[in-house]
């Protein structure tokens, strides 16, 4: 079998070199476009990146714009409020420090004649010799105490130093350094209120540019109201008599409720008003034991001791001002208690300060503070001497001493706790007039007298309790100097230009078309406005805004106080809340743009656009504002 071969079929092939250059062709358009793509989509992405992160930068902004522009306000509020306490403060220093002088001086003279009278006893026989201890350690006390008050007396009224150059209101030296510090506070808080709304909006407005990545002619930010004013008015010094001696504020603002105040909200300056309950217990009895000058007995150790039980209970509650602050700070840190004695316990330099401090205070407001009669002390401390002065009538005896000191001594069973009785307290008696005994008890020794009372109980489980009270007295003295005209260290002529407090207007509602914000017992409010441009980082001119360039953002912030709507309470605070009324707030933002014009950063122009853009957007508010 043959087998004819097919014949070849012969194709014509392109040229290598050519196919290669148009397949390149398409590659590079390809890449091209793929490349504009790519770049337009980053630019999209690093735009759209950039708009989101500046429009929150805009809202942090506005935010730190409203916080600050508050912020500054209350902080203004309590530097007044923190002012007006201080001079009620003052006040009262100017009374107690003007009266350290003589208080010293007397009361040195006091320890020393009460020194002699302990000393003397002490040389003396016919005494229990747990009395005599209690003696020794008074002796003690008083050696103390009188190094204690030479020291101050040698500074008070020997070293050259003269207090009125701190507490006259008109001295030989000038006035005074604490009337000249409540001038300067008084001052201050007016500049404060004069100028608050101005500084509020500076300080806004430069907070607000800082968390701005745009700080420039584009950029802006602000407050509304432009110029935040408040409606105060400064009153009369006579205004600070309730907040010195009552802790209350003035009439004109003092409510029960809703203006508590600082002496009560702040520093719980407050009282207790009590009333004693008497419980009988059957298995003790029910008398009331009381000693020869009228004073209950201490009684009772918690051992099973005592006649009856004493309980009290609140009946209601008073507040105290600055003038009973400081005499209570007096009594704690300077005379103390038996339990926890001050360096001058038992003396009556205490005493003497309040009493004649609240006399100089009764001088600044009559019928502020009791009067008392006060003695240049000449003390007789011969109980012989004391006794032919009273008999004969000249001079008068003004007051004596009798040393009391307390003990008690508790039996369980008819078993003495312990080998003596024991001290449970001793202080000073000071009887008007020229009473050299102890009326009703017989002399138990030289000027010395004891009483003694007894309680008896019984224990849960039926063992019989029976605590002896003693009270020992000791004479110690007696005075018989002359009574003396106290200096005022309040000596002005004229009460008008005094130092007065700053408080609201509160008679008046706070209307915000004259500018004023709030209204009494609500918060105030501002408005922040934050503003900066939008322009595009990469192909601007693509991607430019169409209708408004820039980015605006708005914040509020409530100024409020919520112990006490005053200028007296420093517990105002500012954050931020919910905007609220935005209409409002752009009218109010139309009303005297010009306002701005003296802030260098602040274009009144850009301000009138910001305001007619975000009047353009009224409708939109309630979306945009709950995004």
């Amino acid at each position: 079998m043959s087998v004819t071969p097919r014949p070849a079929v012969h194709r014509r092939r392109r040229p290598l070199r050519a196919r290669s250059a148009r397949q390149r062709g398409v590659v590079i358009i390809i890449a091209v476009l793929a490349t504009f793509l790519i770049a337009g989509m980053i630019g999209y992405v690093f735009n759209t990146g950039r708009h989101a992160q500046l429009r929150q930068e805009t809202q942090n902004a506005a935010d730190a714009t409203a916080v600050s522009g508050a912020g500054y306000i209350a902080r203004s509020f309590n530097t007044v409020a923190m002012n007006n306490v201080e001079v009620s403060r003052l006040i009262a220093v100017v009374q107690m420090l003007d009266s350290v002088p003589l208080a010293v001086e007397y009361t040195l003279a006091d320890e020393e004649a009460t020194l002699d009278t302990v000393e003397d006893q002490l040389g003396r026989g016919g005494m229990d010799p747990w009395v005599r201890d209690t003696l020794r350690q008074i002796q003690a006390d008083l050696i103390q105490q009188i190094a204690v008050l030479w020291e101050m007396d040698q500074f008070f009224n020997h070293s050259g130093y003269d207090v009125r150059e701190m507490t006259f209101y008109d001295s030989e030296f000038g006035r005074g350094e604490l009337w000249k510090a409540m001038e300067s506070l008084d001052a201050i808080s007016q500049a404060t209120m004069e100028n608050v709304g101005e500084l509020a909006q500076y300080n806004a407005q430069e907070t607000g540019l800082d968390n701005m990545h745009h700080r420039g002619e584009e950029s802006a930010a602000f407050i509304a109201p432009y110029e935040p004013t408040f409606l105060w008015t400064r009153y009369r010094f006579d205004d600070y008599r309730l907040p010195v001696v009552a802790g209350r504020l003035p009439d004109w603002v003092d409510h029960e409720i809703t203006n508590r105040g600082p002496y009560d909200t702040i520093f719980g300056w407050h009282a207790a008003q009590r009333e004693d309950v008497e419980i009988p217990n059957p298995d003790r009895g029910s008398e009331r034991v009381t000693d020869n000058f009228g004073s209950r007995w201490s009684g009772g150790t918690g051992r099973g001791g005592g006649s009856i039980t004493i309980s009290s209970r609140v009946t209601s509650y008073t507040t105290f001002g600055t003038w009973q602050w400081l005499g209570r700070v007096l009594r704690d840190r300077v005379d103390g208690s038996f339990e926890n004695q001050g360096p001058l316990f038992n003396s009556q330099f205490v005493t003497r300060v309040n009493r004649m401090g609240g006399n100089k205070l009764n001088v600044v407001w009559p019928g502020s503070a009791q009067e008392w009669e006060f003695l240049d002390p000449q003390w007789i401390t011969d109980y012989e001497e004391a006794r032919a002065i009273i008999e004969a009538g000249t001079p008068r005896a003004a007051y004596t001493q009798f040393i009391r000191m307390d003990y008690e001594q508790v039996y369980y069973d008819g078993i003495p706790t312990t080998s003596e009785p024991v001290l449970t307290d001793w202080t000073i008696l000071r009887p008007r007039g020229g009473r050299l005994n102890v009326p009703g008890l017989p002399k138990t020794g030289n000027h010395t007298w004891k009483d003694e009372a007894e309680l008896v109980g019984t224990t849960p489980d039926g063992v019989e309790v029976r605590t002896v009270l003693i009270r020992e007295f000791v004479w110690a003295g007696m005075n018989v100097g002359p009574r003396i005209e106290l200096r005022n260290p309040n000596n002005f002529s004229s009460r008008a230009d005094l130092p007065a407090p700053i408080d609201f207007m509160h008679e008046l509602m706070f209307r915000p078309q004259d500018g004023a914000i709030g209204r009494p017992g609500e918060p105030f409010a501002i408005l922040g406005v934050a503003k900066q441009p939008s322009t595009a980082p990469m192909w601007s001119r693509l991607f430019r805004a169409t209708a408004y360039d820039g980015h605006v953002a708005i914040a509020q912030a409530g100024i409020f106080n919520n112990h006490s709507w005053d200028l007296w309470t420093q517990m105002w605070h500012a954050q931020l809340e919910p905007v609220q009324d935005f209409s409002g707030w752009v009218t109010v933002m139309q009303t005297n743009p010009g306002a701005l014009s003296g802030y260098p950063d602040l274009s009144p122009a850009e301000v009138e656009e910001i305001v007619e853009y975000l009047r353009s957007v009224e409708d939109l508010a309630p979306i945009l504002l709950n995004h």
